[in-house]
């Protein structure tokens, strides 16, 4: 009976509407029960290579909820938008003396700041953290127990729920840039999201999709655009509308109309370059002095951009002079070009000098030595950061006419 033709045919028909019924019950509705969720970067890097997103724990104002570092260019995140600070001079400015050069100058550096609101964004939306970064991050404003903090978390995603009607908001980080992430609910239109940019000089969009935003200290360029939609790519890119507010448009339709439109776009990092080789986090530029300390992990001292968000300029051609941070940071003797630290402190400076090295001592602490503006041939300890106690720091800071603090 199965050799029949007839009952062969009716076997393979039954077959393929089985096959057919099963894959439409497995993807078919299995897609329609999975709760909307916010997309992740398509790049994720792996911990020791991503740049650390600092969080704001009560050490800045209100406005900020993380900084990354990436280069010349400082971004802070704010619940409706992000600023940037990209420097116009580098801190590794070598200065000549009587008695030699000195590794860099510590002064106020110039900046052109530039800020990126979201368009009818929630001003108190809450921020969400994941993927948190080992090591640990300490800021010092001062010279008190008041002015310490201590123990600041470091994490390789961001997000804002709800950023705006309908848009969830993701900000990640990878090996060398910044990502946003758009999620754009099925009720929500990706061309009614846009974004206004204030401090620039010029925004555009060039022949090759990219967002660039001229700021007094130079241009940033962001990446063309991409989308998709029930895991299907999109055309999508930046759009003007009018001279400085920039939004998206989808160019080719999706074949599903389900599921949420995700849009992505990231800032690559602008690298400090050094003796040829480029970086993009303080402790990785090579011309700053680093030690072996007792413990057998790399002390690297240097100069970093400042914590704290700056101010826009009333004029888009002005630069924004900020003052340059200290920073002290420990890596993994194993592996001295890991981008994560096992600690790092970075400390407000009161007075403009110049340091020549760093050295340690047999208890853990970090001397940085070098010369004061007003004395340029007397080399003494500008500061002591004793590094023994993890979480405890304790500095000690050589004024020349305040004395030791």
């Amino acid at each position: 009976m199965l050799q029949s033709p007839f009952v062969r045919g009716l076997l393979v028909a039954l077959a393929c509407a089985f096959l057919l019924a099963r894959d439409f019950v497995t993807t078919g509705t299995a897609a329609r029960e999975v709760p909307v969720a916010l997309v992740s970067p398509a790049r994720h890097a792996a911990p020791s290579e991503a740049l650390p997103l600092t969080a704001n724990v009560g050490q800045w104002s209100t406005g900020t909820i993380a900084l990354a570092r990436l280069g010349c260019v400082t971004a802070y995140l704010h619940p409706s938008g992000w600023t940037t600070a990209m420097r116009a001079e580098s801190p590794s400015t070598r200065r000549r003396t009587e008695s030699g050069t000195r590794q860099a100058l510590w002064t106020s550096e110039r900046y052109g700041v530039s800020r990126v609101t979201i368009v009818e964004a929630r001003p108190d939306a809450a921020p969400e953290f994941e993927d948190p970064l080992p090591g640990a991050v300490s800021l010092a404003s001062g010279y008190g127990a008041h002015d310490w903090h201590r123990d600041i978390p470091t994490y390789r995603i961001t997000r804002v729920r709800a950023v705006r009607p309908g848009v969830d908001l993701e900000v990640a980080t990878d090996a060398s840039s910044l990502t946003w992430t758009f999620v754009h609910g099925e009720r929500s239109d990706v061309a009614n999201t846009r974004l206004f940019v204030q401090g620039a000089q010029r925004v555009r969009v060039t022949p090759t999709g990219r967002l660039e935003i001229r700021t007094a200290a130079g241009t940033q360029h962001y990446d063309a655009p991409t989308a998709s939609r029930d895991g299907q790519a999109l055309r999508c890119r930046f759009v003007m509308h009018g001279t400085f507010t920039v939004g998206f448009q989808i160019t080719e339709p999706a074949a599903s109309h389900s599921g949420p439109t995700v849009v992505r776009f990231a800032l690559p990092g602008e690298p400090e370059v050094g003796d040829g080789n480029p970086s993009l986090l303080p402790w990785d530029d090579p011309r700053w002095p680093r030690v072996l300390d007792p413990s057998g992990q790399w002390v690297v001292a240097g100069l970093a951009s400042p914590s704290t968000c700056p101010d826009l300029p009333a004029d888009p051609d002005e630069l924004v002079s900020l003052p340059t941070e200290t920073f002290v940071a420990r890596l993994s003797a194993a592996n001295r070009k890991q981008r994560l630290a096992t600690s790092v402190t970075y400390l407000h400076r009161p007075d403009a000098a110049s340091f020549a090295s760093v050295a340690i001592d047999g208890r853990g602490r970090a001397a940085l030595r070098g010369c004061f503006d007003g004395t340029p041939d007397t080399e003494t300890t500008l500061l002591c950061l004793d590094l023994s106690r993890p979480g405890a720091e304790a500095l000690t800071f050589q004024h020349p006419a305040l004395g030791t603090h």
